[in-house]
Parts: structure tokens; C-alpha cells; sequence
């Protein structure tokens, strides 16, 4: 009896972390169009943006040299 507990002990664990892996990687819920396309939306306008042009600073230039 005790080799038996012994050989389905670890079975059960197999078979618990089996179902928990397929409990986690199970495809998510598909987001609401709206609010995609509005983050989209958003995305291409920060891209569009132009950057600040970037100052130059003399004493900046006499540390690194």
C-alpha cells in the first residue's frame, strides 16, 4: 500500500500542475474594438508628434573631453 501511495503521489502532482499549465496559457478574452482602436488612435498621434529639438550645452561639452 505504501508503494502505491508512493507511485500516486507524484502522479497527482503531474496531473494537478498539467491542469493548472492549461488553466493559465487558455486564450484570453478578445478586448473590447473601442477602446483598441482608441488606443491606436493615440499610438499614431505620439508618433506623428515631432520631438523636442535637443539644446546643446558648452559646459556638458568641456566635462567630457
Amino acid at each position: 500500500m505504501q508503494t502505491l501511495a508512493w507511485l500516486l503521489i507524484p502522479l497527482l502532482a503531474g496531473l494537478i500542475a498539467t491542469l493548472y499549465v492549461l488553466w493559465i496559457a487558455r486564450p484570453t478574452k478578445p478586448n473590447d474594438g473601442h477602446r483598441g482602436m482608441e488606443s491606436l488612435y493615440e499610438f499614431r498621434a505620439a508618433m506623428e508628434r515631432q520631438l523636442p529639438l535637443r539644446t546643446f550645452d558648452k559646459s556638458t561639452e568641456q566635462k567630457n573631453k
